[in-house]
């Protein structure tokens, strides 16, 4: 504790002597510009207000520590109107983020006298070179120069010594005339005339419409000044720049008479445009450099032409010899370890020599500067004697940030150098694995299909090959698949579909897919779901439960025989109502990982060097997959593990909320529910999930405290509308518990058995206990809604569709297209069609499918089976021909694209051309079992 208080003491103290060396440093600043007739000030950015000395404060009535600027400043008349647009961009451009900024603005003082400033800003940097919100702003007072420089003296100058033509207005005939001088008219007496000048002036045939109004007021009052203005000429037509005076006479009737002279002064402006052309170039010039200098390399003398300042050196003399400045310029300038290299190429020697064979030279070295910065030297030569140099501009310049940017490149180019030959070595070590892997389960299928052959007798033989071919061929298109998805997501391709899914439906699919890999494990599946109030989401199912089968699919594969995997569910509430934030962890307790493979387990083509992993097939790309589909999905994900204790995925994903879809649940509110398991948080989570159905939910531990409420329950005639009964519990377990409940109470109760995944082995046992319906877990809303609505016999609810193989089905009397141009898959999906007994016609492109369904009469074919990239006519352009028909059938036809196009915007142009179903080759007999029982029972 005292330590922190002497640490806090230190602190304190070192804030205090920085804030009284920067109001020093501010103070010498203020003193120095008031001698120079300047205005110093700072600008705090972030906060738009200017801390200013007393008498700048007193000068334009404001208050030392003024904010609201430049906003307030411009409402309170202090800034010129004309100044408006320049002195906000000044500033903002400091608030943006700039280093410096400046320009020309007009100020009006308290006294009401305009002062012309050069404004500039420069950024208070910290150690990163960055702008710390603060800057230091200076005013210039230009008003007496600028004055000078007003064209209109210049202008009067020229006019009156030129060449001129002199003009005549008499306004009651509205006619000008013009004479030019005898000089250009070869002393001639020449005229010009225009009449109805006036009338020609107001619709815009003299001059551009931005002077009508110079002319017109020109011509309405006195100007002994030259006014310039741009008129058409009256020999060429073209627009030129001119300068006119005029004297005014009135004659008799109140009418004007307006004599004055009119210059062609084109040709000066443009020499004026060019010459502020230079200027700015000149400027910047000076701006850019730290320093310029002339360089007498025959007399060795310098003079300073423009000299900034610089950290090392604040102030340069004007002139003097060359070659002892460059001396004492090394030693105060290069870095140790440059200046043998500065010496050599600053001097004169040097220089004439390389000079006579290029104009310019420069070298670039590291400064003594506080933060060693980069600066370049360059000599460019601009006087020769017999080939010879004699003269040269000496330029300092920091291109410290240009160098720094240089090196950086240079470095990021080294480490994408290494990183693109370790992406090399990896894909290399990738394909040898991949080469590997991939010939493993080739290998299998070529074996165990020349087995089979020479067992054709034995068909049990046969049936043995035949099962590990098709798990050979699973495991191979499951390889295939990771190196297509991760092509698909490196080249940017992948792309998300945004449709309305319920979270129940993903995890059942996504158990259903992994447990029997599980149960061959002998492993235990958990799922729990925690305070989940939206079921109903927008997003990508199939991605998700991608992932999610992945996480899954590893945890069995890297935990030994009978280990334990959780999943957990979770939603947090967000501020935004549309969408939920949902928390899926995955935790195993298998053999773990080493912090360094937690390091680069998402890194594409990675695997742990461990036998335990290595033994196991794959390519290193699921996990890859996995966190760039999460992240895809505004989500993340993360990993914690230890070897030999487990691993913990955790895994969030934001998605879009949709409205509930329960309907007819008010004949559900209000009825009181048990619920008991020996889990505590899977208990009140059940009992949450009912409350908020607007049923009342009440839980308990064991099956005994479940007898004994339900018999308390029943004696006070309110009893459970129904009883949730665990099947796994210690002592009393669910089958047991409604076997007591049935013998003390009856049979009106409706008893629930929930069970992880299968009920099969207890079902016929369960029923015979008085046990009425079984919900699988985890639980869900939607779950409890369906039960309930079937103890009530409430419709609405969807019909089941069930899974059944194919060879199950009976379809002999129906009839299918089948459209593929590929002659051995046609017979391969012909025979598996078959085996349901359907009819099968064969159309070999999309063109013949379109001509034999045009032959056919209505309802001749009961579905198609379309194939995608085919000749004539691809899939879907065959598809919307058919929908097009002027026919009732092919409106309402099924039609499933069968195809080996098996991503998800596939499947998206499938949908968009008209097709019901997609089927991804090769084929899979269940899913292919499933739609023609949607669509044909």
């Amino acid at each position: 504790m005292e330590q922190k208080i002497r640490d806090l003491e230190e602190a304190n103290l070192a804030l205090k002597e920085s804030n009284e060396k920067l109001y020093n440093s501010m103070k010498a600043f203020q003193i120095a510009a008031e001698e120079s007739g300047s205005l110093v000030f700072t600008y705090d950015t972030k906060e738009q207000k200017i801390q200013v000395d007393e008498r700048t404060a007193q000068a334009f009535n404001v208050e030392q520590v003024q904010t609201g600027v430049p906003y307030e400043m411009v409402k309170r008349g202090i800034v010129a109107r004309e100044s408006e647009q320049d002195y906000i961009r000044i500033h903002e451009e400091m608030i943006r983020g700039g280093k410096e900024s400046g320009g020309i603005v007009k100020l009006i003082p308290a006294d009401g006298i305009e002062v012309i400033y050069d404004l500039k800003f420069r950024a208070i940097l910290g150690e990163d070179g960055e702008p710390t919100g603060m800057a230091v702003g200076v005013y210039r007072d230009i008003t007496e120069r600028y004055i000078k420089d007003m064209a209109q003296e210049r202008y009067q100058q020229i006019v009156l010594s030129s060449d001129r033509y002199t003009y005549e207005y008499e306004e009651e005939k509205d006619l000008l005339s013009i004479f030019p001088s005898l000089s250009e008219s070869g002393g001639k007496e020449v005229k010009y005339t225009f009449a109805h000048f006036h009338e020609k002036l107001s619709r815009g045939e003299l001059c551009p419409k931005g002077d009508i109004i110079i002319m017109e007021d020109l011509l309405k009052s006195n100007t002994l000044k030259p006014v310039q203005v741009q008129l058409y000429s009256a020999k060429t037509g073209e627009k030129r720049w001119y300068a006119i005076t005029n004297s005014m006479m009135k004659e008799k009737g109140g009418f004007q008479r307006i004599v004055g002279t009119i210059a062609d002064i084109t040709d000066i402006k443009q020499r004026e445009i060019s010459h502020k052309k230079l200027e700015h170039v000149l400027q910047s010039l000076k701006d850019e450099y730290i320093g310029i200098f002339e360089v007498d390399l025959e007399n060795d003398m310098f003079t300073t032409l423009s000299y900034g300042g610089s950290e090392l050196m604040p102030e340069f003399p004007d002139d003097g010899c060359y070659s002892e400045m460059m001396d004492w310029l090394c030693e105060a300038l290069a870095a140790p370890e440059y200046r043998e290299a500065y010496i050599g190429f600053t001097s004169l020697t040097y220089l004439r020599k390389a000079l006579s064979k290029e104009r310019r030279v420069e070298v670039e070295y590291m400064t003594m500067c506080k933060n060693r910065n980069w600066w370049r030297t360059s000599y460019q030569a601009v006087e020769y004697k017999e080939g010879i140099p004699t003269k040269a501009i000496m330029y300092q310049f920091d291109i410290d940030k240009v160098k720094t940017e240089k090196l950086m490149q240079q470095q990021a180019m080294q480490e994408a150098y290494n990183c693109a030959e370790a992406a090399n070595a990896a894909k290399t070590e990738f394909l040898s694995r991949m080469s590997h892997d991939i010939r493993t389960p080739m290998n299998a299928i070529i074996g165990m299909t020349a087995i089979a052959r020479t067992q054709i007798g034995n068909p049990e033989r046969v049936q043995e090959c035949l099962g590990k071919i098709t798990a050979a061929s699973k495991h191979l298109l499951s390889l295939i698949n990771e190196v297509l998805d991760m092509s698909k997501i490196e080249s940017g391709k992948m792309e998300l579909q945004e449709e309305g899914f319920n979270l129940a439906d993903l995890i059942d699919n996504m158990v259903s897919m992994v447990l029997p890999q599980i149960n061959e494990h002998g492993h235990t599946l958990r799922v729990t779901v925690e305070e989940l109030k939206h079921e109903w989401v927008v997003g990508d199912s199939l991605r998700i439960q991608q992932a999610f089968v992945n996480l899954i699919g590893n945890a069995t594969k890297y935990t030994p025989d009978g280990g334990r995997i959780d999943v957990r569910i979770h939603e947090r509430p967000l501020k935004n109502p549309e969408y939920g934030e949902y928390e899926f962890v995955f935790e195993d307790n298998g053999i773990g990982m080493t912090k360094a493979f937690q390091d680069v387990i998402f890194e594409p083509f990675t695997r742990a060097e461990d036998h335990e992993v290595l033994k196991e097939n794959g390519t290193g790309l699921g996990m890859t997959i996995t966190r760039n589909l999460i992240r895809m999905m505004d989500g993340d994900i993360k990993v914690e593990s230890e070897p030999k204790k487990g691993s913990k995925f955790t895994v969030t994903i934001h998605l879009k909320l949709q409205e509930e879809h329960y309907d007819n649940v008010e004949e559900l509110a209000g009825l009181p529910v048990l619920v008991v398991d020996d889990d505590r948080v899977t208990a009140e989570s059940a009992c949450i999930m009912l409350n908020d159905i607007g049923m009342q939910g009440d839980w308990c531990l064991s099956g005994r405290e479940a007898v004994g409420r339900a018999i308390d329950k029943h004696k006070s005639q309110e009893d459970y509308f129904a009883v949730i009964l665990d099947w796994k519990m210690p002592g009393m377990d669910g089958v047991m518990t409604a076997k007591a409940i049935r013998e003390n109470i009856g049979p009106d109760i409706p008893i629930i058995i929930i069970s992880a995944f299968d009920w099969s082995e207890i079902e016929t046992e369960a029923r015979a206990a008085g046990v009425d319906h079984f919900i699988s877990k985890p639980l869900f809303k939607s779950r409890f809604i369906h039960c309930f609505k079937e103890i009530l016999h409430i419709g609405g609810q969807a019909p089941e569709v069930k899974t059944e193989m194919i060879e199950q089905l009976d379809f002999s009397c129906k009839r299918a297209l089948l459209v593929e141009d590929n002659e051995l898959n046609a017979e391969i999906v012909e025979e598996l069609l078959k085996m349901t007994g359907i009819r099968v016609e064969w159309a070999k492109n999309g063109r013949e499918a379109v001509r034999m369904v045009e032959d056919s009469p209505e309802g001749y074919y009961d579905m198609v089976f379309m194939d995608i990239q085919m000749p004539f006519l691809n899939g879907y352009e065959a598809t919307v021909a058919i929908r097009n028909m002027d026919r009732k059938d092919t409106r309402k036809m099924p039609i499933v694209a069968m195809t080996a196009n098996a991503f998800a915007e596939d499947i998206d142009h499938a949908r968009n051309a008209g097709m019901n179903e997609h089927i991804a080759k090769p084929i899979d007999l269940r899913k292919m079992g499933e739609v023609m029982a949607k669509y044909l029972s």
